[in-house]
């Protein structure tokens, strides 16, 4: 159970303005924008992303709100370490969370007539213009097959990798004036939000001179396939020093390889109970980014970070997770000072026309100002060839890494998803992600599973070894990942700048 520390009602804390990113900065790999997904599945409550890194513009936002009858003003920071716990968030009007320029807003009357209420000053009109309001997103985990386990609950139902644009529940509708808002705020959203002057042009699908993957890898005595086709397997550098925060469903503090649990120095729950995992996916991430080098009793190397220390926040419970319990993770793995962010999570639908959500954005940007790179599973919505949908997701964001998986010949695996969409929703890396060997929930102890779920900490434990290896840390670890990408001959589009190799 989560635990305050003040009482309700205390003045809203400053958001820590982060490092200043280089001027011009405007994503990782591409121009981007700010629009609404329309497909996806939705809780009622609002997420609010202020545009300002000023601590101010936070506190004036929260005092409009709490002008306007919205004064269950709940705050991360009364909690033990941030970490709080959903039945006071949904009893509340508001939360706001103290290392993210983010508000969640209840779905109760008065929150809604706050909502719909005209400007009565200019003062107000210019608060207005400092946020963006979007409709709050269920989340699921980004695996498939048996293996996952509660597929309708927790994973992707055969239902929602049926036939595209499937519909989830439709966003609450909005006031005529606050839709008219929504699109005026979208020029000073762009202006937050643009693209690296410097960096490649968005994925567009063009053909690259495709070179050798090496040939088909399989799993060995030693080591899974994996980590032989990245180069990890011949790598003498452990991540020591390095803390990875996984995201996902847990983890299984009980499991017996050596050298593994014992490195887990924080953990929290933001679903009830404790981050123990009790479904297995969060455990089989934690494994590859961070399992351990040696995990004895005759099982092959699986893990890629060896000697990292893990940050465990259970974001996803049994009915999935949300936009605030991500958030809640990501604002509790800011605090932790941690240097790596890993979610293998996101939406179910096939989107047609996608787009990134502000606060996942404005999130990875406080993150990348405090030299941390968070990366994210791309998604299996797809079934290639007759059905390629786009990256979805907290990987949308320009700001996220988005991994898409391949299998061990190199090939684009039939569920992953694709960039399509120059104004966000590009692929930056390809990884392991088909046949994926892994750590388990007791008494399994391992198992192997498909999924952009089990490519992204791929990418995450190589970062960790390039941060231990080169001391970088934020964007100018991700550029260096960029540049030890291989191509293995596919599209810009599904590979993005190529696979990921240490």
């Amino acid at each position: 159970m989560a635990k305050r520390r003040r009482a309700r009602g205390s003045s809203p804390p400053a958001t820590a303005r982060p490092q200043e990113l280089e001027e011009g900065y405007d994503g990782l790999d591409s121009d981007t924008g700010v629009g609404a997904e329309s497909l996806s599945e939705f809780t009622g409550r609002k997420i609010v992303t202020i545009l300002s890194d000023d601590p101010a513009d936070k506190k004036k936002v929260c005092e409009y709100f709490s002008a306007r009858d919205v004064k269950d003003m709940l705050q991360t920071a009364d909690y033990v370490e941030s970490v709080f716990d959903m039945a006071d968030v949904s009893s509340s009007d508001t939360m706001v969370f103290d290392h993210l320029p983010i508000l969640v807003l209840n779905d109760k009357p008065n929150v809604q007539a706050a909502l719909a209420a005209q400007p009565a000053s200019v003062q107000d009109e210019e608060v207005r213009r400092l946020f963006v309001v979007e409709d709050e997103k269920r989340h699921f985990m980004s695996c498939l097959d048996e293996g996952c386990g509660q597929q309708t609950a927790m994973g992707f139902s055969s239902a929602s990798r049926g036939a595209g644009g499937q519909r989830g529940a439709e966003p609450p509708a909005l006031s005529p004036y606050h839709q008219g808002y929504l699109r005026g705020i979208q020029s000073l959203a762009s202006q937050m939000l643009g693209g690296l002057p410097d960096e490649p042009a968005p994925n567009d699908g063009a053909a690259i001179s495709p070179t050798s993957f090496g040939g088909c890898f399989s799993d060995t005595a030693s080591f899974t396939w994996g980590l032989q086709a990245t180069g990890v397997a011949a790598s003498s550098l452990t991540g020591n020093g390095i803390r990875v925060a996984i995201l996902d469903t847990g983890f299984e503090f009980g499991h017996p390889d050596a050298n593994f649990a014992s490195r887990v120095v924080g953990n929290a729950t933001f679903v009830g109970g404790t981050a123990q995992d009790h479904h297995g996916h969060g455990t089989h991430v934690a494994g590859t980014a961070c399992g351990p080098r040696d995990p004895g009793l005759s099982t092959r190397r699986y893990g890629i970070a060896s000697e990292a220390e893990i940050l465990v926040a259970r974001v996803l419970g049994p009915t999935g997770g949300n936009d605030t319990t991500i958030l809640g993770g990501i604002n509790w793995a800011i605090g932790q000072g941690c240097d790596l962010i890993n979610m293998s999570l996101g939406p179910r639908v096939c989107v047609a026309s996608p787009a990134f959500s502000a606060s996942h954005e404005r999130a990875a940007r406080i993150a990348l100002g405090n030299g941390i790179l968070m990366i994210a599973a791309a998604g299996n919505n797809s079934s290639r060839p007759g059905r390629v949908c786009p990256v979805v997701g907290p990987a949308a964001a320009p700001s996220i890494v988005a991994v898409a998986a391949v299998d061990n010949c190199g090939r684009i695996a039939s569920f992953s998803n694709q960039g399509q969409n120059s104004s966000g929703g590009e692929i930056n890396f390809a990884a392991p992600g088909v046949d994926v060997f892994s750590a388990w929930t007791n008494p399994t102890r391992h198992r192997s599973i498909p999924g952009t779920s089990m490519a992204s900490p791929h990418v995450a434990g190589i970062a960790a070894l390039i941060a231990q290896q080169t001391g970088l840390r934020g964007l100018p670890l991700y550029r260096e990942l960029r540049s030890r990408a291989r191509d293995i001959g596919h599209s810009r589009a599904d590979m993005g700048n190529g696979f990921v190799s240490l």
